[in-house]
Parts: C-alpha cells; sequence; structure tokens
C-alpha cells in the first residue's frame, strides 16, 4: 500500500472512533433520568400486590376453586362484575394494605369493568402515588388489564 492509502485508512479510522464517541455521548445526554430506587422498590410493592390478588383463591370452600384472576374473565363474559367479583376484591384489598388509600382500575380492552375507589383523594392524579404497571390478567382477546395505585 502507498502512503497515501494508509493516510486515508488512518484518517477513516479516526473519524469512525469519533463519529462513535459522537453517537455514545449524544445518548447519555438525550436519555431520560431514571427513576430512584425508592421510588422503584415502591412500584414493585404496588406490582406485588397485583399479583397476588389475582393468584388469590376466589372461595376456598368451593368445589372448583378457581382464582379471582379466572373469576374477572368470567364475571366480564357474565357480565356481572359489580355484583360477584367487585366485593372480594375490595375486601382483600383492604385486608392487604392495611387501610391505606388506594385506586385500583379493570378494564376489558379499553372499558372499564371495576373500580374501586377507597378514598375520593387517590386517583391517578395524586401526587406521590405508588402506581402498579399495566397488570395483564388476559393477554388474549379481550385484552384484560388493571392498575393499581397507592396513596399516601
Amino acid at each position: 500500500m502507498k502512503k497515501a492509502q494508509i493516510e486515508m485508512v488512518g484518517l477513516l479510522v479516526i473519524v469512525l472512533i469519533l463519529a462513535i464517541s459522537f453517537i455514545i455521548a449524544v445518548t447519555f445526554l438525550i436519555k431520560p433520568k431514571s427513576t430512584n430506587i425508592l421510588d422503584q422498590s415502591k412500584n414493585i410493592v404496588a406490582n406485588s400486590v397485583l399479583n397476588a390478588l389475582f393468584s388469590s383463591d376466589y372461595d376456598l370452600l368451593a368445589s372448583e376453586n378457581k382464582k379471582i384472576r379466572e373469576k374477572v374473565i368470567e364475571c366480564i363474559n357474565l357480565n356481572n362484575c359489580e355484583i360477584e367479583v367487585k366485593p372480594k376484591i375490595e375486601r382483600l384489598l383492604n385486608k392487604s394494605l392495611d387501610n391505606k388509600k388506594y385506586y385500583l382500575i379493570i378494564k376489558s380492552d379499553s372499558t372499564e369493568i371495576i373500580r374501586i375507589q377507597s378514598s375520593n383523594l387517590c386517583n391517578e392524579n395524586t401526587i406521590n402515588k405508588i402506581s402498579s404497571y399495566n397488570y395483564v390478567i388476559n393477554p388474549t382477546t379481550p385484552l384484560i388489564s388493571s392498575k393499581l395505585i397507592i396513596c399516601p
């Protein structure tokens, strides 16, 4: 290789190193600041409560024992969630959250099926809330999801 070609390859390597460095620097500058560990651990509490709730047995004395998750899917199909499932979920949340303020919403596709609000002061707009991620109860059609907010 001639000297000019070697210099061109060297220049190309330098330009590539600068471009990669620039891309990495820009991604770190643009990247949103992550929430602190305390907020993440609080969100884990809300997610754990939802997971435990929907994995709980609906009725221990029944011959065919179903999980609350299954009863929610069933009540949506029968259109009796407010009568049958909502009081059970409300009792379990009151016991497990030790009378803290909370807000639970269960949606089928985008339609609200169950809303349980322990206080009018606790909703999606509350400041300093502990919020779960959208918890998917039924990933198939209809998509059934829920979200729990625990208020201070």
